[in-house]
């Protein structure tokens, strides 16, 4: 009785976890917090992406708040995305496309007219730093304005679990 009761159950547990199996999301993401900071006048704000999984492609989504939008000497904001120190040769990695809301960079340069704006970095690749263990991804936040300070915030890393 207890045999029969116990295969029961058994089955009905691989069949639930078949079942879970079946119904998964193929394109499920997962996202990782990312430390926001202050980008402050004639200054930078970097964030690093060493507490990143390796070898993975990840999207980079961030807010940027603007409060001198409406300011007639407007902010303009130097996005880039590269190794922490320069090294030959280079390990693989990089940054495929950054935009703010929705646009493209000209010089890596993005004129920020607005309160509110979304950054977002694609294909940004942690590649393998196997030989340079001294080495991570960053992105930087160059903020070219003498006199205000843009606030980096929300900022996301999602990338395809597999």
């Amino acid at each position: 009785m207890k045999v029969k009761y116990r295969s029961q159950i058994l089955i009905t547990l691989v069949l639930s976890f078949v079942t879970m199996i079946a119904n998964a999301d193929p394109f499920a993401t997962a996202a990782i917090s990312l430390k926001g900071g202050v980008v402050p006048p004639n200054g930078k704000f970097r964030i690093t992406l060493d507490s990143l999984i390796h070898k993975r492609y990840y999207d980079v989504t961030c807010d940027i708040e603007n409060p001198n939008y409406n300011s007639s000497d407007p902010v303009i904001l130097k996005l880039t995305g590269h190794w922490s120190a320069h090294t030959s040769p280079s390990p693989t990695g990089g940054v495929g496309t950054i935009t703010v809301n929705g646009r493209g960079l000209i010089h890596s340069q993005v004129l920020i007219n607005q309160f509110e704006n979304k950054y977002k970095a694609t294909d940004v690749w942690v590649g393998d730093t196997a030989g340079y263990p001294y080495l991570f991804l960053v992105l930087d936040f160059e903020n070219y304005h003498e006199s205000a300070s843009i606030t980096v915030k929300n900022c996301i890393a999602t990338y395809m679990v597999d």
